[in-house]
This record gives C-alpha cells, structure tokens and sequence, in this order.
C-alpha cells in the first residue's frame, strides 16, 4: 500500500553494494520505495570506473545519505580492492557533503530477525515478498557449495537501505 505523500517523510538514500563483478546500487526513498535500482558489471573490475559511476549517481539524485556495508565488521569477507573501493566511496561522499553510514552483515540480520530472516537467501525473500519489483529478481535458492548468485549484490543494497531506515526513524 502506497500512501500519497510519504515520500516527504523519508530522506532520499543511495545505498551501493559492490562485490566481486562489479556493484548494485538502489536509491530509496523509504524502506518500502525504491526509486532507481540497478546491478552494473564492470569488467575487468576498475575502482576508478565504479568511482566515478558512483559519484555521477551522487550528483544526478542529491541522496540525503550514501549508505554501504562497514567492512571492518566480523562478518565482512571483502578483500584488498573492496575496502579500497569503500573508503574511496566514503570520502567520495563526504566531499560531496553527504551523509555516510554503514551496516555491518550483523545489524542486517538483527533487522530481519523479525520476520525470522537469518540467511541472504532468507532476506532476499522478505525484501521480495515486500516490494513488488523485486519478486521477478528473487533468485533460486543457492545450494553449498555453489557460488552466490549474480543478483545478490542487488538485494544486499535494498537490505543496506532498509536497515538505515529502521535504525534512524
């Protein structure tokens, strides 16, 4: 159900997830409204070139916040070049004087612990159940050892967003 006018309510928020082929971002404007989404693959992988997609994104929408998963966290398995990319993100947007926060896998599952999601797949299947233009992204579910689907970086970012709402309304 979407009520006129509560987008006013929410601040604007681009929320970036990169992984191994490249990122997905999603600007939101309340947890339950997406804006704009997209995956984007960047082959080779160049930080420069998701730097600067990154900060056009920036200049384009006007988020009231840049949202990203906090590397330093327990959970987090980013290598080498992924915390390079996310602290040149971070600066990226602070230059540009946006808000810059950042979610740890564990403040995720502590959000979606109400509707008993643990696991991304389980995630990836209430965030569907919830915004409708997600249901035709919902992937099958993976099975070990296989490798994580291309499109998990999208829902991961949506999960990004979600989490900043819920911690700061």
């Amino acid at each position: 159900m979407k009520c006129k006018g509560l987008e006013e309510t929410f601040e604007k928020v681009l929320a970036v997830y990169p992984n191994s082929k490249g990122y997905a971002y999603v600007l939101m404007q309340g947890p339950l409204i997406i804006l704009t989404k997209r995956m984007v693959s960047v082959s080779p992988v160049d930080n420069t070139r998701i730097i600067n997609d990154i900060k056009t994104l920036i200049r384009e929408h006007c988020p009231n916040a840049f949202i990203i998963e906090n590397p330093k966290c327990k959970y987090s398995r980013k290598g080498v070049r992924g915390n390079q990319l996310l602290r040149s993100l971070v600066l990226c947007a602070k230059y540009q004087k946006i808000g810059v926060y950042s979610y740890s896998r564990e403040d995720i599952r502590l959000v979606f612990e109400i509707w008993k999601a643990q696991t991304k797949y389980e995630i990836a299947e209430v965030i569907a159940k919830n915004i409708k233009s997600f249901r035709i992204l919902l992937y099958s579910k993976p099975r070990y050892p296989d490798s994580q689907k291309y499109l998990t970086a999208i829902f991961d970012a949506v999960s990004l967003g979600i989490t900043h709402y819920y911690k700061t309304t």
